[in-house]
């Protein structure tokens, strides 16, 4: 016996709502700060693979400059290594940008490094290699919690 509770325009319905989903996620404004000192930027292109459109800057102090311009849903920041003089620029992102969750990508995963991240409160920290799933999944859950504010 049929589902008497389910119709055809259900589906319909929850295909509409998830496109709806889909459009607000890729008109999300994303800031990606890639601070690598041999000038690559695979997260920023990740990310526009993925179809976002994501503002780029290279380092924490620029990234500090455009949050004071601009509101970003979501700021997502490659580090290197997570230096003191780093961890500072990150809380003062932090405050300009306070209900934005911030994606930390960090080679360096030590406990150090992600204790000094940590007042800075960030939505997500990753260590590369960082996979088309995860990346996809993390952008997805940040632009949600952004958009609940």
């Amino acid at each position: 016996m049929a589902n008497q509770g389910s119709s055809p325009h259900a589906s319909e319905r929850a295909r509409k709502r998830r496109l709806a989903a889909e459009q607000r996620a890729q008109s999300a404004r994303i800031l990606v700060c890639e601070c690598r000192e041999d000038g690559t930027a695979p997260v920023r292109a990740a990310v526009r693979a993925l179809g976002y459109d994501a503002l780029p800057c290279s380092s924490l102090a620029d990234a500090l400059r455009e949050a004071t311009r601009t509101p970003f849903d979501v700021v997502i920041t490659v580090l290197p290594t997570v230096s003191a003089e780093q961890a500072s620029l990150l809380h003062l992102l932090r405050r300009s940008l306070a209900s934005a969750p911030l994606v930390i990508v960090s080679e360096d995963g030590s406990l150090e490094a992600r204790t000094r991240c940590q007042p800075a409160r960030p939505y997500y920290f990753a260590v590369p290699p960082i996979s088309e799933a995860e990346l996809r999944a993390v952008l997805s859950g940040a632009i949600e919690v952004a958009k609940r504010g």
